[in-house]
């Protein structure tokens, strides 16, 4: 179980990506506001998995999950969306949305009625099969509309030179926010991400 929390933790962090970039990409519509909560959403559930394998794992992996295993066995990348993944975008949210909720639900019946698990891994665990509704919502606002009509950002690589070393400045201090959070204590990952 924790070892599965572990590779959730993962996957929930590629999600606070990948929310934040369908964020971007919307604009200022509702679907935009819409996917902001979702991030939300994912950094609350990134510290109710930290809060569970707090004191249980030594070192807690930070690191972004690439892909995931879709509940019809195939993978499903969890890169950020450029244009191609974007224009398909419904369809692959709510892929990724029930693989994620299945990951948690195959766990369920492990931590239900086991005294070795907290309080704080059930909640992770019951808290983690929440996905697939919230992502729904984005298609209700979409109400059959071409998806290309809500897009305003779609390109993901630098177009200039001063983009680039824009884009290498922030992934550096990213970088460098992550590896202080992995030296840091769970307690101060979490005071962090409040």
């Amino acid at each position: 179980v924790l070892d599965e929390l572990e590779v959730l933790l993962t996957v929930e962090h590629a999600l606070i990506v990948e929310y934040l970039t369908l964020h971007y990409a919307f604009g200022a519509e509702e679907l935009s506001t819409t996917a902001f909560g979702l991030a939300a959403g994912q950094m609350f559930q990134v510290k109710n998995v930290v809060r569970a394998l707090d004191g249980r794992r030594p070192f807690l992996k930070l690191g972004r999950a690439t892909s995931i295993t879709g509940t019809d066995g195939t993978a499903i990348s969890l890169e950020p969306p450029g244009e191609p993944d974007l224009l398909d975008l419904l369809d692959r949210e709510e892929a990724i949305a029930r693989a994620v909720d299945a990951r948690y639900a195959a766990l369920a019946p492990a931590v239900t009625d086991v005294v070795a698990f907290s309080d704080d891994v059930r909640l992770a665990v019951d808290r983690g099969e929440a996905h697939t509704d919230p992502v729904s919502a984005l298609r209700d606002q979409v109400a059959g509309r071409p998806l290309g009509d809500f897009l305003h950002a779609t390109r993901r690589t630098p177009d200039s030179p001063a983009e680039k070393v824009a884009l290498g400045a922030i992934d550096a201090i990213y970088a460098g926010v992550l590896d202080l959070l992995r030296r840091g204590s769970p307690e101060n990952l979490m005071e962090a991400m409040l």
